[in-house]
């Protein structure tokens, strides 16, 4: 009897657009927010003190998660077996609590340069292919031998 090869994963390209799903999200929790503060009893130079902390967080939030800024992820994240590749010659590994669902993957990664990024992926900013792909890739990763 011969030892079994160890299974060898081709990379998965991932290559995330603008979410509108995510957009949404955003937008609603954001504006929410606006909304709640302005309904409290607070006084006026405390609403605007606090309406322009939600208007800077929803900038910041769109940014990073929507257009990739402020971080060190881009758009172009290469899936390895047991880490990643991201185009800026960064690696990172998969930290263990990672989210997957039909609809959204939340990859909360740790770079090699010791920072943590947090990569919120739904099913309208990958093609449906790729989406699955990485659904069934993080759901049933490979064994080392």
């Amino acid at each position: 009897m011969t030892n079994p090869k160890p299974l060898i994963s081709s990379p998965l390209i991932i290559q995330p657009v603008f979410s509108k799903k995510l957009a949404f999200l955003i937008g609603i929790t954001h504006g929410g927010a606006l909304i709640g503060i302005w309904f409290a009893a607070l006084s006026f130079e405390i609403k605007m003190m606090l309406s322009l902390w939600v208007l800077i967080a929803s900038y910041y939030n769109i940014s990073k998660h929507l257009f990739f800024n402020y971080r060190q992820i881009t758009q172009k994240i290469i899936l390895q077996y047991d880490y990643v590749l991201l185009s800026n010659n960064l690696t990172a590994i998969i930290l263990d609590h990672v989210y997957v669902n039909p609809l959204v993957v939340i990859l909360p990664l740790k770079l090699s340069n010791k920072k943590y990024e947090t990569l919120i992926l739904f099913n309208d900013c990958l093609d449906e292919t790729t989406f699955h792909y990485l659904r069934v890739r993080l759901l049933h990763p490979l064994k080392k031998h």
